[in-house]
């Protein structure tokens, strides 16, 4: 998202995977290629729709007392950081 790629594009998505530390690549594309992960795709496309997202990137957020807000669109990653903050902050009152 900070670098503004699309991943969308499965040479993207392949190429950033790689590069996470937690992520077991070749179960991951494996997953993949074998539709496991697309259909967890598509199932988190469904969400978005019934929570009326329709633009991407889209980031939401939630504290334990249900209270959320979004973030859409690319943002540099200091607003990213300053969401997580945020969020955090409501959680702590």
């Amino acid at each position: 998202m900070e670098e503004g790629v699309n991943i969308s594009k499965q040479d993207v998505l392949f190429s950033i995977a790689q590069t996470i530390a937690a992520i077991n690549f070749d179960q991951f594309q494996q997953d993949w290629n074998s539709g496991i992960g697309k259909n967890a795709f598509r199932e988190d496309i469904q969400q978005a729709k019934y929570h009326g997202i329709g633009r991407y990137p889209t980031l939401t957020f939630q504290n334990r007392h249900a209270e959320s807000f979004m973030i859409v669109g690319y943002r540099p990653f200091e607003a990213l950081e300053q969401a997580f903050q945020d969020v955090l902050t409501i959680s702590n009152k």
